[in-house]
């Protein structure tokens, strides 16, 4: 295997990794950064490939946002240390040319097509025989997520119902975001066989999440295209006419349609990101709390959880909001198409409502070398 190959699975392991692949859970982040960081370096040796940092402005930025959380939990050396090698591995992501990076972001969709392809099979099988895997993952000790029935390619809660479309990612919610992030890095383009088949793991999610995102990624790029806004109108029209009639019981209303209920505390039924707890805290801070967070106080306890920017706010202040946006922010201005930047920045903040992972390998990836390859001709893949 050469080592452009290797650097394309590193790459591939870190996106499922901050996915939360299964194989992954019990590996810690600094082994993986370690032996990312030593495969960039193999690279980087054997091709020489001629790096120009883009942005300067996140560079400093992203050092200085992960310093301020480093310092507000009061992390251990393994974690500085895990850190310091992530900001070296994603400062090399940016440097790299952008034809690298599009070669890098096209091999990210079609093995992530080629292990969901049968996870998808394997799905449909356990929801129609019931069959149980003897091999059992435990996600964390007395975690709300429980025990999952292993099937390598595919997992599934051991007592849950098995219907949303999860893959070996431990939410379906996290697939769903990714695939809609990944369906407007290639630009919804549906000769791409595997652009299609991104669609259909979105899709089989059910996730409330990355339906909205894939529904705003998808109006982003028919802005500016006249055909595609009345193609968006009709299709709109159409769902809404057949949601209507869609009985009381059915999937879709009791997956989606009722968690878009109106909330008086939560904006929407489906706004369930945190744990009650967090609520009181965040009604109860004061100046200083709402800037800074209350560091690592509530980190360690289990009853106050949950994702979203509101959980960064408890726990870093809005000052890591701040600091997050402006870090995406300057990439995003350093784009050679800074208008498809942008719009690529609106989905991350939307996504940010429910899920705030701006340090995951695949939100900075996918953002970094979508919005830097733009300009290359987006060919269709080879067929599956």
């Amino acid at each position: 295997m050469n080592s452009f190959k290797i650097l394309k699975l590193s790459t591939f392991i870190l996106v499922l990794n901050s996915m939360y692949v299964w194989f992954t859970w019990e590996i810690p982040a600094g082994i993986i950064n370690v032996l990312a960081f030593l495969i960039c370096v193999n690279y980087q040796f054997v091709y020489k490939s001629k790096l120009k940092l883009r942005s300067k402005w996140f560079a400093l930025i992203f050092a200085i946002t992960l310093v301020y959380q480093n310092l507000r939990v009061d992390y251990g050396i393994a974690t500085w240390l895990s850190n310091l090698l992530f900001y070296i591995i994603v400062l090399y992501y940016i440097s790299l040319p952008e034809d690298i990076l599009f070669e890098l972001l096209s091999t990210i969709k079609k093995w992530m097509v080629r292990i969901l392809v049968p996870s998808l099979v394997i799905h449909f099988f356990i929801m129609v025989t019931h069959f149980q895997s003897p091999f059992l993952l435990d996600f964390f000790k007395d975690s709300h997520y429980g025990i999952f029935s292993n099937y390598f390619l595919y997992i599934a809660p051991l007592n849950g119902k098995i219907l949303r479309f999860n893959g070996p990612f431990l939410e379906p919610g996290y697939l769903g975001m990714i695939t809609s992030f990944l369906l407007y890095a290639f630009k919804f383009d549906f000769k791409d066989n595997h652009v299609r088949w991104i669609l259909v793991f979105n899709l089989l999610t059910f996730s409330l999440a990355g339906y909205v995102l894939t529904f705003i990624a998808w109006l982003l790029t028919a802005v500016t295209n006249k055909w595609k806004l009345i193609a968006t109108f009709l299709v709109i029209s159409i769902g809404a006419l057949l949601i209507s009639n869609l009985p009381s019981d059915s999937i879709f209303r009791e997956m989606i349609l009722d968690r878009l209920e109106n909330d008086s505390e939560k904006g929407i039924a489906g706004n369930n990101r945190v744990t009650d707890g967090i609520y009181f805290f965040l009604d109860n801070m004061d100046k200083n709390e709402f800037l800074f967070g209350y560091g690592e106080e509530l980190m360690k306890d289990a009853d106050f959880a949950g994702s979203g920017y509101l959980m960064t706010i408890v726990y870093y202040g809005v000052m890591a909001l701040i600091l997050w946006f402006l870090c995406y922010f300057s990439l995003a201005m350093s784009s050679p198409n800074k208008r498809y930047a942008l719009f690529f920045l609106i989905i991350i903040v939307f996504s940010s409502i429910q899920r705030f992972y701006p340090m995951w390998f695949s939100w900075i990836f996918i953002f970094i070398a979508s919005i830097y390859s733009n300009k290359i001709s987006r060919q269709p893949s080879d067929k599956l």
